[in-house]
């Protein structure tokens, strides 16, 4: 901030680098990883297998939800691609619980 408020010129000055551009494109992420059709549920049900595994009671819970999810959308009438969405979405739902701790709270 002090460099900023003495010369803001200065400051201004250094984002007109070409080498700060080159080094901010460099860093954009590639091209992204494609997942075929056929590999999606595979791919899900391997990640909701290792969520499930954060709590002893949740084993086999997320194929259950994912079950229900399948029988429900052919039930609505869903396409066999809307129903193989709906899947993957029921599998995944729990995603957000591999980051928190096995352990129970103190």
């Amino acid at each position: 901030m002090a460099v900023f408020a003495a010369d803001p010129d200065a400051a201004w000055g250094v984002l007109d680098q070409p080498d700060l551009l080159t080094a901010v494109v460099s860093a954009e992420p590639g091209l992204p990883t494609v997942i075929r059709p056929q590999d999606r549920d595979h791919l899900c049900r391997s990640l909701s297998i290792v969520v499930d595994l954060k709590g002893r009671y949740l084993l086999g819970h997320s194929a259950h939800v994912a079950e229900l999810a399948d029988a429900a959308g052919e039930l609505a009438g869903l396409t066999a691609a809307d129903r193989a969405s709906l899947r993957a979405a029921a599998l995944l739902h729990d995603l957000g619980r591999a980051g928190g701790s096995a352990c129970p709270a103190p």
